[in-house]
Parts: C-alpha cells; sequence; structure tokens
C-alpha cells in the first residue's frame, strides 16, 4: 500500500506544478521576462561602436555604416543633434520602417568647413516616433592641429 500512496503523492505533486506553471504563464500574458502587454524594447546595434574620422577644412569624407533593430520598428528617423548636425549628415535620414535582425544601410557624409573647422564629437540618434531608441552611434571628428588646436574637445567639451 506504500507504494500506492507514493505514487498518488507524486502525481498530486506534479498537478500541483503543472497548474502552477501554467497560471504563472496566464498571468504574464506576453513573452518571458515582459510584463503583460508591454512589448520587447527596442535596442540598436551599430556596425560600428564609434566612428572616429581624421578631416581637413575643406575636405568632404563619406562612412557607411549600418544599424540593426532588435524588434521591428515604424516611423524611424536620425537625428544628428548639437554643432555635430552642421558638418555632418545622415542618409537615408528616415526609414518607414526597420525590420528586426536586418542590418540596415547609412551613408554618413562629413562636410569640414574650410575656414572654421575643428575637432567636435557628437553622436547620431535613432528616434522611432518622437522616442529616442538605445544606442546611438558616438563619432569623433579631428581635425588636424593647426595655430595651437590640441583637437581633444568638441565646442561642447566632449570627446
Amino acid at each position: 500500500m506504500s507504494r500506492s500512496r507514493t505514487i498518488i503523492a507524486s502525481l498530486i505533486l506534479v498537478s500541483l506544478l503543472l497548474l502552477t506553471v501554467g497560471s504563472a504563464a496566464a498571468k504574464g500574458g506576453g513573452a518571458p521576462g515582459h510584463p503583460k502587454g508591454k512589448a520587447p524594447r527596442a535596442r540598436i546595434t551599430w556596425s560600428t561602436i564609434r566612428v572616429a574620422q581624421t578631416i581637413n577644412p575643406g575636405q568632404t569624407v563619406e562612412v557607411n555604416v549600418t544599424l540593426t533593430s532588435s524588434v521591428d520598428l515604424a516611423d524611424v528617423s536620425l537625428r544628428v543633434p548639437t554643432g555635430l548636425g552642421r558638418v555632418l549628415k545622415a542618409e537615408p535620414a528616415h526609414f518607414d520602417s526597420l525590420k528586426a535582425g536586418v542590418a540596415t544601410p547609412v551613408k554618413l557624409t562629413i562636410s569640414m568647413p574650410a575656414q572654421g573647422a575643428h575637432s567636435q564629437g557628437g553622436v547620431v540618434q535613432v528616434r522611432a516616433g518622437n522616442r529616442n531608441v538605445p544606442a546611438a552611434l558616438k563619432v569623433k571628428l579631428t581635425v588636424p592641429a593647426a595655430h595651437g588646436d590640441d583637437g581633444d574637445t568638441d565646442d561642447n567639451g566632449a570627446l
């Protein structure tokens, strides 16, 4: 009789475990690790961690990179804030959508003016609708030193 009690007790424990797991899954309502009703958070991966470019006054340089989103995104734009936006343009600057896991090419055109050229840094931000998507592409432009310009900081003091 003790063998049948052991089997029955084991079946009851397995049943309770299955009910507990099923109940927890029903309450979660989505992918593991994501609260009910919330989509996974988007994250951008660039083909390079940082663009570091030496450029002379009056020179134009093109740099090709790719960006990949961790989730599908719609109404995506690339934004270059601060003074860097005066010398760096990203093309295309807008995408109707990005598919998760698909590398999307972006051409960065850097046009350093002949007058007033100086080293500077900043980021290329990715926006989906009206929110920033992590992670921005860091950019450092170095104009070779002339007349004591050490080229270490931008107009905002950033590297």
